[in-house]
């Protein structure tokens, strides 16, 4: 009777011992799954962030390129040269159009301004992340600049 008794403990104590494995394995494969979901979460908000200084950076240089401009900036297309780790292609295109002439009847000239910014990552499999930022500059004509003076 004994040697019966001490086999059925035996079995217990291995259903025991597999049903904590698989609890444990459980955990670990949840543990793991959030790690990777966070560190794509992380990746995604840096493309994000780096997307909007591009596109900072793109307005920044529309304004430039129209105050000193003197034939009339009519936009582009820049390809800024980026020496960032996970990314190969950054775009950022520059539209200039003429505002209606009800914007503001004060000033000679207004331009809307629509700057995108596209930048593509090797890591992401969503394409390429995009921000778009739109504007309108008020542009002094050069007779009214000359009565002012």
């Amino acid at each position: 009777m004994m040697r019966h008794n001490r086999k059925a403990r035996q079995g217990a104590v291995l259903v025991c011992v597999i049903a904590c494995l698989v609890v444990a394995s459980t955990l670990v494969g949840l543990a793991v799954q959030a790690s990777l979901r966070g560190r794509r979460e992380a990746r995604l908000q840096l493309q994000l962030r780096q997307t909007e200084l591009l596109c900072e950076a793109g307005v920044m240089r529309a304004v430039q390129r129209l105050q000193t401009s003197t034939a009339g900036y009519a936009g582009e297309r820049w390809t800024p040269e980026l020496h960032l780790e996970n990314y190969h292609d950054a775009v950022v295109e520059i539209q200039i159009a003429n505002a209606g002439k009800d914007a503001n009847p004060s000033h000679a000239s207004a331009k809307n301004v629509t700057v995108i910014a596209r930048l593509d990552s090797f890591l992401d499999q969503d394409g390429p992340m995009q921000r778009t930022h739109s504007f309108t500059v008020q542009i002094p004509s050069l007779s009214t600049s000359a009565e002012n003076k």
